[in-house]
């Protein structure tokens, strides 16, 4: 297996916890400081350090190319086509130096370009459980705007209370 031993074994123990054990990033990242195990980058280890890596196609064995571009000048893009991939070269007119990400199909990507760290299963179910819980996760949250929205619905759909309703009872005072 192609890196350093320790990397990958931390690698494979990331992919078991979150696939076979059902931990989350931050607690994977968690337990990883705790154990004093050195990050990639870094001080210390993130829950996005572990989700980098989960969706690192490089840990299943492929090669990916293109997937960050960071041209001065001009743009580099890949297009497929029937023959395979073509470059498209366009020239920039933004001053200085903009990233562009690209995803995974937009790339040249060669599989089984090296041994692979993990199998390809565990791979793609870490994929299927971090996109479920990213779908989850933004399905949960709910704006600001529409929070303050649910609170002016229910203030104007509450009924008014009178100031003799909002006393307490006699029985319920305390003594004086």
């Amino acid at each position: 297996v192609v890196g350093e031993k320790e990397f990958v074994d931390v690698v494979r123990f990331i992919f078991a916890k979150f696939v076979k054990d059902g931990w989350g990033l931050r607690r994977i990242a968690s337990w990883l400081n705790i154990k004093g195990v050195p990050p990639p980058r870094g001080r210390k280890w993130l829950h996005s350090s572990v989700r980098f890596i989960i969706l690192n196609p490089t840990y299943k064995g492929a090669l990916v190319y293109g997937r960050r571009s960071d041209g001065k000048h001009h743009w580099l893009t890949i297009q497929k086509t029937a023959n395979g991939y073509a470059p498209v070269i366009e020239r920039k007119d933004v001053p200085g130096r903009v990233f562009v990400h690209r995803t995974e199909d937009e790339c040249i990507v060669v599989e089984d370009g090296h041994e692979a760290v993990v199998d390809k299963a565990t791979w793609a179910e870490a994929q299927e459980k971090l996109d479920g819980t990213t779908a989850r996760r933004r399905a949960a949250s709910v704006s600001f705007a529409a929070k303050a929205a649910m609170a002016r619905q229910a203030r104007s759909s509450c009924p008014v209370r009178d100031s003799a309703s909002l006393t307490r009872p006699a029985s319920s005072r305390r003594p004086s």
